[in-house]
Formats: C-alpha cells, structure tokens, sequence
C-alpha cells in the first residue's frame, strides 16, 4: 500500500494500519468473550473481559491521538469517554474480580480500572470538544469524582488498604 503524506489530506499509512490492527484485535477478543459461557468458565471470562478492556482501553487511546478527519470535536469527545466507560464496565466487579483467583489478576484489573478512570478524568478536566450545554464546573466535579476512583482502584490492587500516612 502506499505512504500517503499528512499533505495528502489523508491519514498517515501507519496510523490506518494500526487503527485497523486495534479495531481487528478488538474484534477477536469480544468474540472470544462472547462466546464463553460465564457460569461453566468464570476463569476465562473474566480474562477476556480483561482483554477486552485493555484493548478497549488501547483504542480510546489511539482515538484521542488521532482523531477521524472531519468528526466535530464534540462528538469526538462523546465516543471517547464512551469508549473509556464501556471499557471500564467490562472489567470485572465486585468478587468478580478475583474470579481467576490470582493476586497478579487483581492487580491487573486495579491498574486497568485506575487506567479507565484516569482517562476519563483526563477527558473530563480537557475543555477539548466541551459542549456550550456543560458548565466547567460540572466536568470538573467528574473530573475529580474519577481521580477519586482511579486512587481507589489503585490502593485495592495493592492489598485493599489505605496507603500508610508516614
């Protein structure tokens, strides 16, 4: 395939390739997970919805990087926080969470998780694409209240406690 410059008014070659690389990985993983039964295999499930997350998570990121051509800033906004927030609720909840009952798991999903929230606040706190219907101080109370998740998220993958205040 041939290299197009930004001149071109086209994406680069690479960031096709890799947004189709992503999208194709994607793909694979929620079908993978779709076709997992939850009750026979809870182990496996909850590795995919891991997978799933991540990957998720790996496209919202190459999205906000490379946003489509010609997509207004403000729907830009809204499909990457619902990217960021689907993939936060495909990880697992709650005693869920240690379904493959390893610590390496927990600690994967905390990261993951704190990952979700501080990419949301990060889109939340950005006035990037912000619609004249919200006020600054809303974004930025979310903003916050994701920061807060994201910590928590964090010190649960360390063992479930509050951090030592020395």
């Amino acid at each position: 395939a041939p290299v197009h410059s930004e001149a071109d008014g086209e994406t680069p070659c690479f960031a096709r390739i890799m947004g189709r690389l992503g999208d194709h990985a994607l793909g694979l993983v929620s079908a993978a997970r779709q076709r997992v039964d939850s009750f026979v295999e809870p182990e496996a499930t909850a590795m995919l919805a891991v997978l799933c997350s991540g990957a998720l998570q790996a496209t919202a990121s190459r999205f906000r990087a490379l946003p489509p051509q010609g997509m207004p800033e403000a729907d830009s906004r809204r499909a990457l926080l619902g990217m960021v927030t689907q993939a936060a609720q495909m990880l697992p909840q709650g005693s869920h969470a240690g379904s493959a009952s390893s610590p390496q798991h927990s600690a994967v999903v905390a990261v993951l998780r704190a990952s979700a929230h501080l990419s949301q606040s990060e889109v939340q706190a950005d006035p990037w694409g912000a619609t004249g219907a919200e006020r600054p101080q809303h974004r930025l109370t979310r903003a916050e209240w994701h920061l807060e998740r994201a910590r928590a998220a964090l010190h649960s993958g360390c063992g479930g406690g509050e951090p030592n205040a020395d």
